[in-house]
């Protein structure tokens, strides 16, 4: 390419692998020429040769149990049959940056 991109972001870790191979494959020094970012932080990320420059942790547990949490509440509210159920209802679960 004649302007290739300052960095790859992949939505998982794993994409993230397959970048750098690809990239690898064509001559590319990862983390120099371009820069790598992903999402979910895997414990496989501080025993790989390419890991991320930075990755976002989203803490998959926590997001489990808070939608868990959700169904429950939500199934409660509809047997009892006090109010009315949202018709959407948002929660954010943090995350965390996490820089190699």
């Amino acid at each position: 390419m004649k302007r290739p991109p300052d960095a790859i972001i992949s939505f998982n870790d794993y994409v993230h692998l397959d970048a750098v191979k690809f990239a690898l494959q064509k001559g590319v020094n990862i983390n120099e020429d371009i820069l790598f970012a992903s999402y979910a932080n895997i414990s496989a990320n501080k025993h790989a040769a390419y890991p991320p420059v930075v990755s976002l942790d989203q803490f998959p547990y926590q997001q489990g149990q808070t939608a868990m949490n959700m169904l429950i509440d939500i199934l409660n509210k509809k047997q009892s049959g006090d109010a009315p159920l949202p018709p959407f209802e948002q929660v954010e679960v943090p995350v965390s940056l996490v820089y190699s």
